[in-house]
């Protein structure tokens, strides 16, 4: 009696393995994608109590229309990790995953940030803070995209 394994044995667990290798990465990089926008929406709701201490301080109602141009994101009392540039309406902050930015065109009572790289580049973060909404979050870039993080589109506005 011989032990071991026949060569048709080894393939069948091989072509298990590769089966279920296959199935197991899409999921995977869905996971990694939404702790990637999961993080993305903590830092953004942690920017926006930054602003709203800001604007507090700044003893304003709303930003829009006094974006003043000393501002910069270094003004917010909030560690960020990444490179910060700009001041004023042009204040960012970049991330390997994200780019941040405090006071979007058009948008000073908004803070958003847009996926850099991978098959959801360009998808974007709102999180408005009026006092209306109460503090929403909203993702823009298509319903297909917005999906994988598990949020329903709201529109197609950019970020930048």
């Amino acid at each position: 009696m011989k032990k071991g394994f026949t060569l048709i044995e080894l393939l069948v667990a091989v072509i298990i393995m590769t089966l279920l290798v296959t199935m197991a990465v899409p999921l995977y990089e869905k996971t990694v994608e939404k702790s990637r926008a999961a993080e993305a929406r903590s830092l953004l709701k942690k920017i926006a109590d930054s602003k709203l201490r800001l604007l507090s301080s700044m003893e304003l109602e709303t930003f829009v229309g006094h974006v003043p141009s000393a501002f910069t994101a270094n003004s917010l009392d909030v560690k960020t990790p990444g490179t910060v540039s700009g001041s004023g309406s042009n204040a960012t902050l970049r991330t390997d995953a994200f780019t941040y930015r405090f006071f979007p065109a058009g948008n000073a009572d908004l803070v958003c940030c847009s996926r850099n790289a991978g098959d959801t580049a360009g998808v974007a973060f709102w999180y408005d803070i009026t006092k209306a909404s109460g503090g929403d979050f909203y993702c823009t870039g298509g319903a297909e995209k917005c999906s994988v993080y598990g949020m329903a589109s709201s529109g197609t506005t950019s970020c930048h």
